[in-house]
């Protein structure tokens, strides 16, 4: 089976209970699916993610919901990062 690991960070991680997951996935499943799936076990990150009060990256880098997930990506979940 095809695995990719979800990290959840700041808030995300407090309202997950876990600072990680491994989620199955279908060859050419896009971020917005995964995203979908995952809100199906965390309710609140669909909220977030319909909101865009999360950021997500892949592989150390922000993607839109258009990118296609591949074997061995590692998503991260966080707040959108401000600063000044």
């Amino acid at each position: 089976m095809t695995m990719v690991t979800v990290r959840f960070f700041a808030g995300f991680r407090e309202r997950t209970g876990t600072d990680r997951v491994e989620i199955p996935f279908e060859d050419g499943m896009t971020l917005t699916e995964l995203m979908k799936r995952l809100g199906k076990e965390f309710p609140e990150l669909k909220k977030a993610w319909k909101d865009g009060v999360a950021t997500v990256a892949v592989n150390h880098e922000v993607m839109d919901g258009d990118y296609p997930v591949k074997e061995g990506d590692e998503v991260a979940i966080f707040p959108p990062v401000s600063g000044g």
